[in-house]
């Protein structure tokens, strides 16, 4: 048996309720890290009364967000090749949650600038994996379905920031 035909049986072999919770799961992720990206470009006029912080500390708080994640979406990928997409999936939902949290509880324009970094590096664990882990998890005859959802979760999550 070839790895091809051994990962086609694989796929095949999972049953019909796990494949769609994890394409629930991965959809979450999928669907929040574009989200918090672009929720944030609505809410700078208001960040930006309630802290006091300059021009030059409020445009880093989008942008630390989307640098990070770009710089770490291809790395994150290779280190959940290495290290298991599940484990690298699940710690970056962590580590996305927790940014979250202390975006939240931020008390100045750098600290609030520091956990947007923490957020990106979650975000980038997320993104790299959800398409790999639907692709591992769905049989090819449903894969394009499963992915479809995925990435309208993305565009959804985009869309539904602003």
């Amino acid at each position: 048996m070839t790895k091809s035909q051994a990962f086609s049986a694989m796929s095949t072999d999972v049953g019909s309720g796990y494949k769609w919770t994890v394409l629930l799961i991965t959809t979450i992720g999928a669907f929040m890290s574009p989200l918090d990206g672009s929720i944030v470009t609505i809410a700078i006029p208001s960040i930006a009364s309630s802290i006091e912080m300059g021009l030059e500390t409020l445009v880093w708080i989008p942008l630390a967000y989307v640098l990070v994640l770009t710089v770490l979406l291809i790395n994150m990928g290779r280190l959940a090749d290495l290290r298991g997409r599940k484990r690298i999936y699940t710690l970056g939902f962590i580590i996305f949650t927790a940014g979250s949290i202390l975006c939240g509880t931020s008390s100045s324009g750098l600290q609030l600038v520091f956990f947007r970094t923490v957020q990106g590096a979650g975000a980038a664990m997320i993104a790299s994996n959800s398409p790999a882990i639907v692709t591992d998890t769905f049989p090819s005859s449903e894969r394009g379905k499963a992915l479809g959802i995925n990435a309208t979760a993305v565009y959804a999550g985009l869309m539904t920031g602003p």
